[in-house]
């Protein structure tokens, strides 16, 4: 099922931040990682290079690929509420025209256009999921709105609300076993940017990323299975 959503109003459902597992691999996974919510612990980070000319999912522009939506290419992800967030920290390449050198016109070129960020992930653990949450932590560039949410079979009622930092995402309890692709954009935004030329020529110019999933409330959880119960009685 694939669902592009628009940030119009926020879930009612109450939800507490859940901690995640996460594997490392631009394209197949390997070692897990785990991270959480308490953004007063540090958490794990994975590096993610821009996505390159031979890769499957290039199309000329500006992105990065965080595994591929096949059970063993997903990054399996699962909750724990006692680490801090995962750090992703995107990193571009300085010869964007691909033209052999790396000038003002490669920066300008990268600045200038929507960048695309797609994360496979496998839900992992034993509780589903209600929710996703990212923040860009690095000034100077703001997600776009309407991320593109694909499941394998779901998930459903789907919301996303956004500020220029913050994404959110909703939707009905998504269970353990099933993958989820969540492919967003963000821009840059800074009103000066001529203070970022130099981390650019220097190779240091990157984009980190927070992000955690969500899970639902002890209670709300117990009601969900009651529910699911008195379904399969009848």
């Amino acid at each position: 099922m694939q669902q592009r959503v628009h940030g119009l109003r926020w879930f009612g459902l109450s939800v507490h931040a859940c901690v995640l597992t996460a594997c490392l691999g631009a394209v197949t996974a390997s070692a897990q990682l785990v991270a959480g919510p308490n953004v007063g612990v540090p958490g794990p980070h994975v590096t993610i290079p821009q996505t390159s000319m031979s890769h499957p999912n290039f199309d000329g522009t500006v992105r990065f690929d965080w595994g591929d939506f096949t059970p063993n290419g997903a990054n399996p992800v699962a909750y724990d509420g006692n680490a801090g967030p995962l750090e992703k920290w995107l990193t571009f390449d300085q010869d964007q025209d691909n033209d052999g050198d790396v000038d003002l016109d490669d920066f300008n070129q990268l600045i200038a256009n929507p960048i695309t960020l797609q994360e496979n992930i496998g839900v992992s653990g034993t509780t589903a999921w209600t929710g996703w949450h990212e923040r860009i932590d690095t000034p100077g560039w703001s997600w776009l709105p309407n991320p593109l949410v694909v499941g394998t079979a779901g998930p459903t009622n789907t919301v996303a609300v956004n500020t220029s930092t913050t994404m959110d995402i909703t939707f009905d309890p998504y269970p353990p076993g099933d993958l989820l692709r969540i492919e967003k954009q963000f821009v840059f935004s800074a009103s000066n940017p001529s203070s970022y030329v130099n981390d650019f020529f220097a190779g240091t110019l990157m984009v980190k990323i927070i992000e955690y999933p969500t899970v639902p409330e002890p209670a709300s959880a117990l009601l969900l299975l009651g529910l699911a119960a008195i379904r399969r009685r009848h």
